[in-house]
Parts: C-alpha cells; structure tokens; sequence
C-alpha cells in the first residue's frame, strides 16, 4: 500500500498507526473474549447437568423439589447472573472497543481512498499526465481504482485483526501439547492433510470466480462508457434512422454479457461456501471435540474450559492454514491489487517516456524548448521557439492542438521556479 503512493508523506506512519491501534484492542478483547467463553461453557455445563438429574428423577420414580417445587429454578437464576454479569458487559466491552478500532480503519482508508481518488490533481510535479492517463488510458474510473485501495486495505486488516484477536487463546497451546502430545501429534497432521485436500478442491472454484469477477468488472466499464457516450450524443443517434437499432442491440449485449457471468460467478460462490460448511462442521469440529475430549478425560482441563480449548486448537488450525482458509479473500484481494498494479505501471512508462521542456521568459520574451506533449489525436511538438512581446495568431486545423499547446506552455510557466516542466 505504501510502495503504491510512491513514498508519499505520512502513509508509512498512518499504516503503522492503524496496527498498533489494532494490536492493543484485539489482543485485549482476547483475553476478554477467553473469559466469556470460559463462562459461557459453565453455563452450558449447568444445563446439562439440569437434563441428567431430570433423567434420574424420572429414573428412581421421584422428583428433587427445590425451593418452590421447580428444579429449573437454580439454572435460571444462573441464566440471568450470566447475562447482567458477563454477556452485557462483554458486550459492552467489545462494542466500544471494536468501535475504536473500526474509527483508526476508516481513518486510514479515507486517506487512501481521496490518494487515490485526488492524486492525479495533487501531482507535485504540476503535471496532469496521470490525470490524462486515467481519463484515457486506465481500463476504470477512480471510483473503481479507489475502491480497490480500500477492498485491499479491508482485507489485510481483517486477516490481521483476526490472528490478534486469537493470540491469547494460541498462548495456551503449549500446555496441551505438554500434557498430551501423542494426541495432538497425530490429530493435527491428519487434521492439516483433509484441509489441504478440500483446499485444492476449493482453490479451482475460487480462480474460476476471481477470472469471472475481472471479466464482469470489465464488460461493466466498458457497458457504463458505451452508455455514457450514447447519452451524450442522444441527438444524433435520434436524427440517424437505424442507429438506435444499433444501440439498443449493443446495450443488450453487453448487459447480457454481464448477467450470465454474474449467475455463473454466484452459483460456484454458493458450492464453494457448502464445501467449507460441510468441511467445517462435519470433520473439522469432530476431529477437535476428540481431542478436547482426550484432555477432559484425563483431568488435564476444567468443564468450563472446554470451549477456550476447542477455540484455540480451531485458530491453531486456521493460523497454519491461513494461506488456504483464505484463498477467497486473498485471490479478491489480489484482483484487486493486479488493478493497482495496472494503474501505476500506466504512470511509471508515461513517465519514462516524456521528454522534458523548458519554457522561459526573458525580457520579456518567450522561449520554448523541447516541448512534446500529446493529448488523443493532439499531438504539440516544439523543438525551439523564441518570440517576443506581441499579439500572436495560432492557426491549424480542429484537433491539432492549437488549446492544448497554450495550455503545455502555460502550465510550463507555472510549474515551478527553474519554469521546468516534464
């Protein structure tokens, strides 16, 4: 992100800024997070047991009065301790928090969304060749270029948030590795090799979506221009006789184009999220709830710690499969990033193919040296040109660039001290 602003004062810093916001506030809902669900899991616990003393009542033929004759009545006043005591305030806690974090974000990303959105006007060289280049050259508005910006900043802060967020319950993983290691050594491989599986599965499903995605993206950009161009020119197209024929047609086609990616693009989002469900719920789940239970059985942790380890073990797996948990993320984010990429490659050629002029004033003359600029089928090159005071006539046909040298030579003249303008 830095590297895109090309050095640019204080994006370096603003970034640092946002992880350092970040680490302080995940890793501290973390550690309120462990409590909660340690709570949370005796909450649990206490219904079960509710369950299994009914069973026994039923069992032996009798009924366990307490207090007023309900047995549920201790489980519900534990109920609401746990919400007044721990839900609410956790609550509270996270939402102020997360809130904090998410400010420091949005502060970041409207820097770089106007950097990108205003760049091209904010040249410091008093150019407007980037300018140009986005009106002409570059495949997408800035709207689109600095929506890129954030989905990338987006995606890299949530991948990070994430792994801070689960740095307190990773901490507790060297306990149960020392406690039962035979265990954990065989369930973690297997564990690592059926997500490597499903990963490969997903992985062809992900590039097919990201490449429809480009493709849809494009055909949109080039649907949105057509359209602009038509509305623009309304009047002749309603002189010309078949023309709107032809603009309807090329309408639809690009319309239809669009709407078949996009029914394709959905469907295989919507097989890949039920391979990951599936995945999830049916092997992942029960694999961790084995050897949470190996731990449980032998003494090694708490009833109420039940759900904190099952939590780490899960953000143990996903810490050393983040590269495959993510591939969805990570291939939109590089789309994206591959958009960027364009934009900026656009901007370094025009810079290594422009050749620098000089415009000068002494005594009042005017001198040009040098000059060549090139704007669409204006095209303005000046080798040498000194002239002095007077009222001049520029002639030449339309388009040949009769404004747009004014323009060069007035931009010339103000661009900066030494009156060099590249």
């Amino acid at each position: 992100l830095a590297d895109f602003f090309d050095g640019e004062e204080g994006v370096g810093r603003t970034l640092a800024m946002l992880l350092v916001v970040t680490f302080h506030v995940q890793v501290a809902v973390g550690y309120v997070g462990i409590a909660y669900l340690t709570q949370a899991q005796m909450r649990k616990n206490a219904l079960v047991r509710l369950a299994d003393d009914g069973e026994k009542a039923r069992g032996k033929r009798r009924r366990n009065h307490d207090g007023d004759g309900d047995p549920s009545l201790p489980f519900r006043r534990h109920v609401a301790r746990y919400i007044v005591f721990v839900a609410v305030p956790y609550i509270a806690q996270r939402t102020v928090m997360e809130n904090f974090n998410g400010a420091a974000l949005r502060l970041v990303a409207g820097r770089l969304h106007g950097a990108v959105r205003f760049g091209p006007l904010r040249d410091r060289t008093g150019s407007m060749d980037r300018l140009v280049i986005l009106a002409e050259q570059a495949p997408h508005s800035p709207d689109a270029y600095a929506s890129s910006m954030n989905a990338v900043l987006h995606q890299c802060h949530r991948l990070v948030e994430r792994k801070l967020f689960s740095l307190p319950k990773l901490l507790l993983l060297p306990s149960m590795l020392a406690s039962r290691p035979r265990l954990l050594g065989l369930l973690l491989p297997s564990i690592l090799i059926l997500d490597r599986i499903k990963s490969a599965a997903v992985a062809s499903l992900v590039g097919r979506i990201e490449a429809l995605r480009t493709e849809i993206s494009e055909r949109a950009s080039a649907r949105s221009r057509a359209e602009e161009h038509d509305v623009r020119h309304a009047d002749v197209l309603r002189r010309a006789v078949d023309d709107h024929k032809l603009t309807l047609r090329r309408w639809t086609e690009y319309t239809g184009e669009v709407r078949w990616r996009q029914d394709l693009r959905d469907t295989l989002d919507t097989i890949r999220g039920f391979m990951a469900y599936f995945y999830w719920s049916d092997v992942l789940v029960p694999g961790i709830e084995a050897a949470v239970g190996g731990l449980a059985g032998v003494g090694d942790i708490a009833s109420g710690q039940i759900r904190v380890y099952g939590r780490a073990m899960e953000d143990a797996v996903d810490l050393f499969l983040m590269k495959s948990r993510a591939e969805a993320q990570l291939a939109n984010m590089m789309l994206e990033v591959k958009k960027l990429n364009k934009l900026e490659s656009l901007w370094k050629e025009q810079k290594q193919n422009l050749v620098e002029c000089t415009v000068q004033e002494e005594n009042g003359r005017l001198k040009v040296n040098g000059l060549e600029y090139q704007r669409g089928t204006a095209r303005v090159q000046v080798d040498g040109l000194d002239i002095g005071p007077g009222i001049y006539a520029l002639t030449g046909a339309n388009g040949s660039g009769k404004s747009v040298s004014g323009r060069v030579i007035q931009l010339g003249r103000r661009a900066n001290h030494s009156r060099t303008v590249s």
